[in-house]
C-alpha cells in the first residue's frame, strides 16, 4: 500500500493540464514567469493564448503553477498510481532470468543491470501471462525478455544518476542492493515521479498488445492457414518478437515464430494497402519483362490489424544485381505515383525475387494538404517530396548525431564504406562502479535492403538499371492507366499514415523525455514538449494535431496520423483531428497523379534518379571523365557575355519563390560533409543560398533583365534571419567564412555593396557583437568554418573606427594564438580533425589562417599577431617542392593516394600563392612575394578538368587576378584559355560527372556567373580573398 506522502510525490509527475490551481493563489502573482515559459517556442502572436486554452489554464494559473503555488490534481490525473504498488515496488514471487541477450542501450547483455528494482518488475508479470491460455513457456520467455528492455531502456538513466552520487567503491552493488527493499524502491520512485509513471505506462501498454495478438492468434488460425500463411496454432509459437516503434498506446509489429521455424508478421493496424499493392503488381506483371516484375508479400487484412508473410533476405550469389536494381526502379516507379513517402531502409527486404516492401503504412499518401506555410523553403521541400526522391528509395541523408549522418535510403543505405560510424548512446562498464551511457562511435550495421553482394560502386556503375526499371514500369503505369484507376476506384476503403514531422524527431524528445532530469516534476515534461508549439507559427490551423502530439509521447508513443481514402480530415485514434486538412480526398489524389503521368514526369524521374546516384557514390568514381556541363542548354559561342548570361538565365529559371524569400535545390554537401545530396540548400557561402546571393547580385548588374536583383534581395532576407537567429543564439552555427556565421554576414554586406542598398545594418551589427562572445567556442579554427574566416570577412567590411568589429577581431585572434602549435623550426600550425592533421593550404591551413593574422594585425596594429602571421605563412616554406614549384596537399585523404601537388584554391598552389601576395601586402613584407609569383606562374600551367572557383579554371584565374592586382604576373593569357573552353564545351560544376545541378558559389552556377561577371566588371569584389 501507498502511504499519503508517497502519493503526493507521485502526483508531481501531473502535467500542467492535470493541476488545478487553489483559488488563493491567485494573489499577488506576477507575469515574469509566464514570460520565462513562453521563450522561444511560444512567443510568436497569439500561440501563448493557444496553448493555454489547450489546457484550460489562463496566464495567472499559469504563473501560479510555475511559481509553485498550491494546487490539486484533476480526477482524471491520478487512475495509474494505483498500479504502483503492484508492478513497481512488489517484490516477491519467481525471479525471472533472460533467455536471450538483452538489447539495451545498444549494448548486449546475458543478464539485467539493476536486478534487484528491475527484476521482481518482470516477474510480477508472470502472473498476468498466466492468466492467458495456451501461451507456451518459450513464448512466455520471449515476451517477458521485451518487458525487461523496455523497463530497462527507460530506468537506467535515473539508476546511473543515483549511482554517480555515491563516490565510495561499491556504488553500484550498494545502489542494487537497498533497491531490493520495497520502501526503498518506493523513495527511488518518489524522486522520479515521472519514472514510476512511465513505468506504469510502459507494462500497462505491454500487456494490452500481448493480449491483443494472442488473441488474434488465435482467433484467426483457421484463416491464416486458408491465406497460405503460417499458424499451426497458439501451443505451436516458440516466439513473439515486438519491434520497431509503438503507436495507439503501445501497439507496434511482432514477428511471431513457430516451432517448426516459420514466421508470420503481425501488423497492428490497417493493413488493406498491402493487397493494394498486390493487386497493382499483379496487372503490372502483363505488361512487364519477368527481370522488372515485382514480388508482394502475401497477407491476410483483418479489421483494424492484419498478418504478412515474413519475407526472406536473399542468400549470397542469389541475386542478379542488375535485375534486382530493376526491380527497384519498378517499386520506385509505383511508389512515386502513389505519392509513397517514409519508404526507407528498415522498410523493404532485399529476397531472392527482388526487393520486397515489408512496411508499406506510407505507400499512399495525400499530397494536397492545405500548406499554410508560404516559405520558399516549404516550397522547396514539396517540391522535392513530389518528386522521385520524395519516396525515401532514393540517396536520404539522417542525421545520425552532432555532425553525422547516415545513409537510410533503400538504393544506397547500408552500404556505407567498411568502418563507417555513427555517434551513439551506449551503455558502458556494465554491472562496475564506471557504468555508465555515453556518446561513442558506432559502427553503422548492415541491413536487409541490400543483396549481400551490392556495393556502392555496383550500384554507381549500373545506376541505368535502376532508371531503366522506372522508365518501364511507368510506362506500364500508362499503358495500364484504366485498369489501376479501376483498382484505385475500386478499394472500398483504405487507411493509411500521414507523416506530420519525421519519426526522427519524435524519436529525440522520447529519448530527452528519459533524462533524469526530465523525470522530477510533470512541469518539465511540459518544458520539453513546449517545442511542439513553434510549428503553430508556418501552421496555425494544426493546434489539435499538436495537442495529438503531446498526448501520444506522454503514452511513451510516436503520434500517429491516419488519412482515409474518401476523407478530407486528418485523423488521430481514427477520429477527425484536423478537418478540411487537405484540399481533395486522397482517393482524388492519387488517381488524378495516376492520370497526369507523362513521359516528360518519366523523363524527369529518370534524371533524377541518375543525378542522385551519383552524388550520393561520389567515393567510387572510375575515370569517369570531366565534371557535367553546368544546365542542360546548348551553348552558343558567341564569348564571355553569352556564356555568363546563359548562367544568369539558369539562375533565375531554378529559382523557388517564397512570399518573402527564394531558394534553390542543388546537389550540396552532406549534413557531415562526407558526402553530397540532393536537397534545398543551406544558408552558406560555401554552397548554400549566401553564395547564391552574391552571385545573383553580380549577376543583376551586368544583365538586370533576368530579374536577379528581387531573387537576391529575397535570398538576402532569409540570410538575414537565419543571422538574426545565431546572433540571438536560437540556432548554432560555425563562425568561419564559407560554412560558418561569418558567410552570411559577407554575403549580406557584399549584396548590399553591389546592388547598392543598406538594409541590414542592425542585423550585421548584431552578429558583430555575437562573434567577440562566439570566438571562444570555435573548434574549426581555419578560413572555411572557423576563427580565421570569420577574422577575413569582418576585417574586410569593417567601417571606419568600428571599436566593436575590433574588440571582436581581436577575440578570434587571440584564440588562434591559443590553439597554435609551433614546430621545431619555429612556424606555427594548427591541428585538424580527428588525426590532428598540420594542415597548410588556404581553406582548411596554416597559410589560410596566417592570411587572416595579417589582416588582424593590419586592422588592430597589433605586432604579435603580425609575428603569428608570419609564422603560420612560413608553415607552407617546409611543404614547398623546388622542383614541382608546388606544395604539397598534406591532407589525409591526399597522402593517401600519394604525394599530390594541386593547383587550385582550396589546397594547392593557387590559393596559398594568393594568400602570400595579400599578406605581403597587409604586413608590409616583400620577402612573401617571390614564392607568391612562382605560384602564379605554375599555376598558370595549370587548366583543371573543371571550371569552379574552390578547385576549378575560374577560382585559378580569380587567384591569378589577386595576384596581379598586388604586382604579380598578368593573367591575361590565362584569362584566354580558360574563357575559350568554357566558350567552346560550357562551364563545368566542381562535382563530379554527370551532376548538374549545381547552384552554389564555390562548385556551381552561383560562383560560374560571378566570376565571369568580375572578368566583366573587374570593380567587383574578389570573393575569394573575401573582399
Amino acid at each position: 500500500m501507498l502511504t499519503t506522502r508517497d502519493t503526493i510525490a507521485l502526483l508531481q509527475a501531473s502535467a500542467l493540464d492535470e493541476r488545478r490551481l487553489g483559488p488563493m493563489a491567485r494573489q499577488s502573482i506576477t507575469d515574469d514567469m509566464t514570460r520565462a515559459w513562453s521563450d522561444r517556442a511560444l512567443e510568436a502572436d497569439g500561440i501563448l493564448d493557444g496553448y493555454l486554452a489547450a489546457r484550460d489554464l489562463d496566464r495567472e494559473a499559469l504563473s501560479g503553477l510555475l511559481t509553485g503555488a498550491p494546487w490539486s490534481p484533476r480526477q482524471h490525473s491520478i487512475g495509474w498510481i494505483e498500479n504502483v504498488a503492484c508492478w513497481l515496488t512488489h517484490t516477491t514471487g519467481e525471479p525471472w532470468r533472460p533467455g536471450r541477450p538483452l538489447a539495451i542501450e545498444n549494448a548486449l547483455l546475458t543478464r539485467i543491470p539493476f536486478p534487484s528494482f528491475l527484476v521482481p518488475m518482470v516477474s510480477t508479470q508472470r502472473s498476468f501471462l498466466a492468466g492467458l491460455p495456451g501461451v507456451p513457456e518459450g513464448a512466455r520467455r520471449d515476451l517477458l525478455d521485451g518487458l525487461a528492455e523496455t523497463v530497462a531502456a527507460l530506468a537506467l538513466r535515473p539508476l546511473l544518476t543515483e549511482m554517480a552520487g555515491d563516490a565510495s567503491a561499491g556504488a553500484y552493488a550498494r545502489l542494487d542492493s537497498s533497491l531490493s527493499h520495497p520502501a526503498r524502491r518506493m523513495s527511488f520512485l518518489s524522486r522520479y515521479p515521472l519514472l514510476a509513471r512511465d513505468l506504469v505506462a510502459a507494462i500497462g501498454n505491454w500487456r494490452e498488445r500481448v493480449r491483443l495478438i494472442l488473441e488474434r492468434l488465435d482467433r484467426d488460425a483457421e484463416a491464416l492457414s486458408t491465406a497460405g500463411l503460417p499458424c499451426p496454432g497458439i501451443a505451436a509459437v516458440s516466439g513473439i518478437r515486438f519491434a520497431g516503434d509503438t503507436h495507439d498506446r503501445g501497439q507496434s509489429v511482432a514477428i511471431v515464430t513457430f516451432d517448426d521455424g516459420r514466421r508470420v508478421v503481425y501488423k497492428p493496424r490497417e493493413s488493406a494497402v498491402f493487397a493494394l499493392y498486390r493487386d497493382i503488381t499483379t496487372v503490372l506483371a502483363d505488361e512487364l519483362p519477368e527481370g522488372v516484375r515485382l514480388r508482394a508479400p502475401n497477407v491476410l487484412v483483418r479489421d483494424g490489424y492484419g498478418w504478412v508473410e515474413f519475407i526472406e533476405h536473399a542468400a549470397p550469389g542469389e541475386v542478379d544485381l542488375r535485375d534486382h536494381l530493376r526491380r527497384l526502379g519498378g517499386l520506385l516507379a509505383i511508389a512515386h505515383v502513389l505519392g509513397a513517402s517514409d519508404l526507407h531502409l528498415e522498410n523493404v527486404i532485399a529476397s531472392a525475387a527482388g526487393p520486397v516492401p515489408v512496411d508499406l503504412e506510407t505507400l499512399v499518401q495525400n499530397r494536397s494538404h492545405r500548406d499554410a506555410a508560404d516559405t520558399a523553403a516549404a516550397a522547396a521541400a514539396r517540391r522535392l517530396n513530389e518528386s522521385v526522391l520524395g519516396t525515401g528509395i532514393l540517396p536520404v541523408q539522417l542525421t545520425a548525431g552532432e555532425g553525422t549522418s547516415i545513409d537510410v535510403s533503400v538504393v544506397t543505405g547500408g552500404l556505407q564504406p567498411t568502418g563507417r560510424t555513427a555517434m551513439a548512446h551506449q551503455l558502458t562498464g556494465t554491472f562496475t562502479d564506471a557504468m555508465r551511457i555515453e556518446a561513442v562511435e558506432l559502427r553503422v550495421g548492415s541491413s536487409q535492403n541490400q543483396p549481400p553482394d551490392m556495393t556502392l560502386r555496383m550500384v554507381r556503375r549500373h545506376r541505368d538499371a535502376l532508371a531503366d526499371g522506372f522508365v518501364a514500369t511507368s510506362r506500364a503505369l500508362i499503358s495500364c492507366r484504366d485498369r489501376v484507376v479501376g483498382i484505385l476506384s475500386g478499394v472500398p476503403e483504405l487507411t493509411v499514415r500521414h507523416i506530420v514531422r519525421a519519426t526522427r524527431s519524435y524519436s529525440l524528445l522520447l529519448a530527452e523525455m528519459r533524462q533524469s532530469s526530465r523525470l522530477r516534476s510533470g512541469i518539465d515534461r511540459d518544458h520539453l514538449l513546449r517545442s511542439l508549439w513553434t510549428r503553430l507559427a508556418d501552421h496555425p490551423g494544426d493546434l489539435p494535431l499538436i495537442g495529438a502530439e503531446e498526448r501520444a509521447l506522454r503514452r511513451l508513443d510516436v503520434p500517429l496520423f491516419t488519412v482515409d481514402m474518401d476523407s478530407l480530415s486528418l485523423d488521430d485514434d481514427r477520429r477527425p483531428l484536423v478537418p478540411e486538412y487537405f484540399a481533395r480526398t486522397m482517393r482524388e489524389d492519387v488517381v488524378a497523379r495516376l492520370r497526369h503521368l507523362s513521359p516528360a514526369d518519366i523523363d524527369a524521374g529518370e534524371s533524377l534518379i541518375l543525378e542522385s546516384i551519383l552524388a550520393a557514390t561520389t567515393a567510387e568514381t572510375e575515370n569517369e571523365g570531366a565534371p557535367g556541363p553546368l544546365g542542360a542548354t546548348p551553348l552558343r559561342r558567341t564569348g564571355i557575355r553569352a556564356v555568363a548570361e546563359q548562367q544568369a538565365r539558369l539562375l533565375a529559371e531554378s529559382a523557388i519563390l517564397g512570399r518573402d524569400d527564394a531558394t534553390w535545390i542543388s546537389v550540396c554537401s552532406s549534413v557531415d560533409s562526407t558526402g553530397l545530396e540532393y536537397r534545398p540548400v543551406g544558408p552558406t557561402l560555401y554552397d548554400g543560398l549566401a553564395g547564391i546571393v552574391i552571385g545573383a547580385a553580380a549577376g543583376h548588374r551586368a544583365f538586370p533583365r533576368w530579374g536577379l536583383d528581387d531573387l537576391a534581395a529575397r535570398g538576402a532576407h532569409a540570410i538575414a534571419a537565419i543571422l538574426d537567429d545565431w546572433s540571438s543564439g536560437r540556432v548554432t552555427l560555425p563562425v568561419g567564412a564559407f560554412s560558418g556565421a561569418a558567410g552570411l554576414l559577407y554575403a549580406l554586406a557584399r549584396y548590399e555593396s553591389i546592388v547598392g542598398v543598406d538594409r541590414f545594418g542592425a542585423t550585421r551589427a548584431s552578429a558583430v557583437r555575437r562573434f567577440r562572445d562566439a570566438a571562444g567556442t570555435d573548434g574549426y579554427l581555419d578560413v572555411m568554418a572557423g576563427s580565421a574566416g570569420a577574422i577575413a570577412v569582418l576585417t574586410s567590411i569593417r567601417a571606419a573606427d568600428d571599436a566593436e568589429t575590433d574588440v571582436a577581431v581581436r577575440a578570434l585572434a587571440y584564440h588562434l594564438l591559443e590553439r597554435a602549435v609551433e614546430t621545431s623550426d619555429g612556424a606555427l600550425v594548427w591541428e585538424s580533425g580527428a588525426t590532428r592533421a598540420r594542415l597548410g593550404g588556404m581553406s582548411h591551413g596554416a597559410t589560410g589562417i596566417g592570411w587572416a593574422l595579417a589582416a588582424a594585425s593590419a586592422t588592430l596594429a597589433d605586432r604579435e599577431i603580425a609575428d603569428a602571421a608570419q609564422r603560420a605563412l612560413g608553415f607552407d616554406d617546409d611543404l614547398f617542392d623546388v622542383r614541382r614549384e608546388r606544395w604539397l596537399d598534406a591532407r589525409p585523404e591526399s597522402l593517401a593516394q600519394g604525394r599530390l601537388f594541386p593547383a587550385h584554391w582550396c589546397h594547392g598552389t593557387a590559393g596559398i600563392a594568393l594568400a602570400r601576395a595579400d599578406a605581403a601586402v597587409l604586413l608590409g613584407d616583400d620577402t612573401l612575394l617571390p614564392l607568391a609569383d612562382l605560384g602564379a606562374l605554375e599555376t598558370a600551367t595549370d587548366l583543371p578538368s573543371d571550371d569552379s572557383l574552390c578547385h576549378g579554371s575560374l577560382g585559378n584565374l580569380m587567384a591569378l587576378r589577386g595576384i596581379e592586382s598586388r604586382g604579380g604576373p598578368a593573367a591575361g593569357d590565362y584569362a584566354e584559355r580558360v574563357i575559350a573552353r568554357i566558350d567552346r564545351d560550357g562551364p563545368h560544376s566542381g562535382l563530379p560527372s554527370g551532376i548538374t545541378t549545381v547552384r552554389g558559389l564555390m562548385v556551381g552556377t552561383a560562383g560560374t556567373l560571378y566570376a565571369l561577371c568580375r572578368e566583366l566588371d573587374p570593380d567587383l569584389p574578389n570573393i575569394l580573398l573575401l573582399e
